[in-house]
């Protein structure tokens, strides 16, 4: 017996390098386990061996835990074939760990378990399943799922969906709050209440929600629902930027810019708008390269450099070095072709804003 592990006299090598890790990328491919590993040690070699038959062998350790009950093997072969990188990624084992888990009781998994039946990209997509699982989570309190199950039913049933989001409001769920006043000032929505929207976005305003504040300033400045007022407009951006807001904060400094409801001053206006650029807005970036050009070209340059697509210096000029370097940047990124011909328009400033992030 050797830390918790049983092994046979032939293979004791074998064994032992479990728990010195380093040893083992050097042992020869054969057949090498014949201990029996403790939850933890296969943990420990999924997260720290880059021998793969070990990392095999710990994967069917964890199974045969899994399957004879083991709680923690499930938690731990769910997760790993869900996310990776330690094994690769494989959502249909990772559902059926999931399910595995809540079969025994462990219902703190149907949420997640739910989403990945819901996602039309996942090899494990089963809506069916899916919604009955999150109607499950709802109908035990789980807010989230509540939501969650809300925004499948907008299309197919948006009566119901909207009365969930009703039930979530009462009860104080900012989440729902939002959803909710924007389905209420949507002319379009069969819960159109322009009034109500408005009071609940006020109330959620009044506690400092960038969103809601967000969500106020473009009604009023685009004046669809309400009378245009784009001193009002303003007010709920410039209180955007101090509850932190990106969008708010893009709109306040646009409008000092252009001088839109406010005394004009592009100096300010422009370092708020590269100061989110180079946070990684797209949004922010894009205008920078309409108001801005060098200033832009030398965020790019400079995002270039640090993704090692460009050796040359960051001086503000798009010459060919840069171009080429950019080129290059949006192929290995599969970035839509006009990235490359077109470097200043938005889906190359939301490709280079992105890898800032």
């Amino acid at each position: 017996m050797l830390a918790g592990l049983k092994f046979h006299a032939s293979f004791g090598l074998y064994a032992l390098c479990i728990t010195a890790l380093t040893a083992c990328n050097s042992l020869p491919d054969r057949p090498f386990f014949e201990a029996s590993l403790s939850v933890g040690d296969a943990n420990r070699i999924l997260r720290s061996s880059d021998n793969e038959p070990q990392r095999a062998y710990a994967v069917r350790q964890l199974d045969q835990a899994a399957q004879q009950g083991d709680e923690r093997a499930a938690r731990i072969l769910a997760r790993h074939f869900r996310r990776g990188p330690d094994i690769n990624q494989d959502l249909a084992r990772a559902a059926e760990y999931q399910e595995m888990l809540l079969a025994a009781g462990h219902e703190d998994v149907r949420s997640s378990l739910a989403r990945l039946y819901l996602t039309e990209a996942s090899p494990a997509y089963n809506p069916i399943r899916g919604r009955e699982l999150l109607d499950a989570a709802a109908q035990d309190g789980d807010a989230a799922a509540a939501l969650q199950l809300a925004r499948l039913l907008d299309a197919s049933d948006p009566n119901r969906a909207i009365g969930i989001r009703e039930d979530l409001a009462t009860r104080g769920d900012a989440e729902a709050q939002l959803e909710l006043a924007t389905l209420l000032v949507d002319p379009s929505s069969v819960a159109f209440d322009p009034e109500r929207g408005l009071a609940l976005y006020e109330q959620l305003a009044r506690s400092g929600n960038g969103r809601a504040l967000f969500a106020l300033g473009t009604i009023y400045r685009k004046g669809e629902i309400v009378d245009r007022d784009l001193r009002r407009s303003l007010s709920y951006f410039e209180r955007g930027v101090v509850a932190g807001d990106r969008r708010s904060t893009l709109q306040f400094a646009l409008a000092l810019f252009n001088g839109r409801g406010i005394e004009t001053s592009e100096a300010r206006g422009l370092a708020m708008i590269e100061d989110l650029a180079e946070q990684g807005s797209g949004a922010a970036l894009w205008h920078l390269g309409r108001l801005a050009p060098r200033r832009y070209t030398i965020l790019v340059q400079d995002t270039l450099f640090s993704e090692q697509f460009y050796a040359g210096d960051v001086h503000g000029v798009f010459d060919t070095n840069t171009l080429i370097a950019f080129e290059s940047f949006c192929a290995a990124r599969s970035v839509n072709a006009t990235c490359a011909i077109e470097p200043f328009a938005r889906e190359a400033a939301n490709a280079v804003a992105a890898a800032r992030r």
